[in-house]
C-alpha cells in the first residue's frame, strides 16, 4: 500500500501539469519594453489579455476601432500610438485596424500579426503570440506609409517560419520617391527583419547630374529552397544638362546605363536574413552585383556608380551616340574632380502636404 501512494505522488505533477497550456495558465513573466535607445530593435514582451485578443478574432471589421485601439495604447504604457491627425475635424479620419491570425512560426497554435493606429499613414507593425497559454506583445515597430495604405502579405515561402511583409515609404516630394518591401520572420519568438527590397525609385532632376529610375517585381520560390527571386528594371539618365532645362528637367530619353535583370536572395539560418546570391556564370556586365544594386536608390553617389558600372561606361564612351559621349565625358570629369556632379545648387521653396517643392538657388556667396 506504501509502494501504491508513493507511485501516485509521483504521477500527480504529470496528470495536473500536463493541461497547463491550454486550461491553465502560467503566471505572466515580467513585461519588457522597447529600448527606444536603439533604432534597429522594435522586439518586445507585452502580456496582453486573452480577452482582448478573442475581441480581435471576431472583430466584424466596421470602422468602430476606438475601443480596441485605445485599450491597447493602455497595455503598451508607457508607450503610445503617434497620432499625426489628432486635431483632424473627422474624429475617425485614418484609423487602422486589420488584424491576420495565421501560424507563423510552425508551432503549435496561431500567431496575431497586425497593423494598427490612429492614422493610417503612421501606422504601427504588432505581432502577437500566445506562450505558455498567455498572449504577449512580442513587436511593435512604427512606420511611414505616406501615400498608401499598406496591407500585410504572408508568404508561402519553403520554410516553418513564413515570411510576413509590407510596403513603405522612405522618400518623396517632387521629382523624388522611394518605396520598398521589408520582409520579417518569427524566429523562436523574436521577429527578425530579414530583407528590405526597393520597389519604385526615382529621380528627377534636384541638381544632380545623374537622374535614375528603377522598379523591382519578386516571388518567392515555390520549390525545395526558401528563396525569393528578384527582378530589377533601371535606367541611369541625365538630369538638367541641357541649355534651358528647368531645376526639375530629366533627360530619361538619353538614358547613360540601363537594364533589366534579376537576382536571387536565400535563406541565412545563422544570420537569419536572405542574403544576395549572385551565381559564377553571373559575370557579365549586364548582370547585377551588389555594388551595382546599392547604387539603385542611393540618390547622388556618383563614385559608387561609377565604380560599379564601369564596364557600362566604358562601352558608351566607345560605342554611345555623339550626344551620349558628350554627356558621358562631362560627367566622368566631374566626378573625377570633385567627386560628386552637381548640375546646380537648389534650395526647397516650399512644402505642401508632405510633398517637398524646390528650385534654384540664386543667392550669391559671401
Amino acid at each position: 500500500m506504501r509502494r501504491f501512494f508513493a507511485i501516485i505522488l509521483l504521477l500527480f505533477p504529470l496528470f495536473f501539469g500536463c493541461g497547463r497550456h491550454d486550461n491553465n495558465p502560467a503566471k505572466p513573466e515580467k513585461n519588457i519594453y522597447r529600448d527606444t535607445s536603439r533604432h534597429d530593435d522594435y522586439n518586445v514582451r507585452i502580456a496582453i489579455p486573452t480577452a482582448w485578443i478573442e475581441k480581435v478574432r471576431h472583430f466584424d471589421y466596421t470602422r468602430n476601432i476606438k475601443p480596441l485601439l485605445t485599450q491597447f495604447e493602455g497595455f503598451i504604457k508607457p508607450d503610445s500610438l503617434v497620432n499625426p491627425h489628432a486635431q483632424h475635424v473627422d474624429e475617425g479620419y485614418g484609423r487602422v485596424f486589420n488584424p491576420i491570425f495565421a501560424n507563423l512560426d510552425g508551432e503549435p497554435g496561431d500567431e496575431m500579426i497586425c497593423l494598427l493606429g490612429w492614422d493610417i499613414t503612421s501606422p504601427y507593425l504588432c505581432v502577437f503570440k500566445q506562450i505558455n497559454g498567455n498572449w504577449y506583445l512580442l513587436y511593435l515597430e512604427d512606420i511611414d506609409t505616406f501615400y498608401s495604405s499598406p496591407s500585410l502579405s504572408i508568404a508561402d515561402n519553403f520554410s516553418k517560419n513564413k515570411v510576413f511583409y509590407f510596403k513603405r515609404v522612405y522618400e518623396h516630394g517632387s521629382g523624388i520617391f522611394k518605396d520598398g518591401y521589408t520582409f520579417y520572420k518569427l524566429i523562436n519568438n523574436k521577429v527578425y527583419k530579414c530583407l528590405n527590397l526597393l520597389n519604385d525609385v526615382h529621380i528627377y532632376g534636384w541638381g544632380l547630374y545623374m537622374n535614375q529610375a528603377v522598379t523591382t517585381s519578386f516571388e518567392f520560390s515555390g520549390d525545395e529552397s526558401d528563396r525569393l527571386d528578384l527582378n530589377y528594371v533601371y535606367s541611369f539618365f541625365p538630369g538638367a544638362v541641357k541649355d534651358g532645362d528647368c531645376a526639375w528637367c530629366a533627360n530619361p530619353d538619353i538614358p547613360l546605363v540601363k537594364g533589366d535583370a534579376g537576382v536571387g536572395y536565400i535563406w541565412d539560418n545563422k544570420q537569419h536574413i536572405y542574403k544576395l546570391e549572385i551565381l559564377s556564370w553571373q559575370n557579365t556586365p549586364d548582370d547585377l552585383n551588389a555594388k551595382k544594386i546599392a547604387c539603385f536608390g542611393d540618390f547622388g553617389n556618383d563614385t559608387l556608380f561609377v565604380d560599379a558600372f564601369h564596364d557600362q561606361l566604358t562601352l558608351i564612351a566607345k560605342e554611345g551616340t555623339p550626344q551620349q559621349k558628350a554627356i558621358l565625358k562631362k560627367y566622368l570629369a566631374l566626378v573625377k574632380k570633385n567627386k560628386v556632379a552637381t548640375t546646380q545648387k537648389l534650395k526647397v521653396t516650399t512644402q505642401i502636404g508632405g510633398t517637398t517643392f524646390y528650385g534654384p538657388d540664386t543667392a550669391k556667396n559671401k
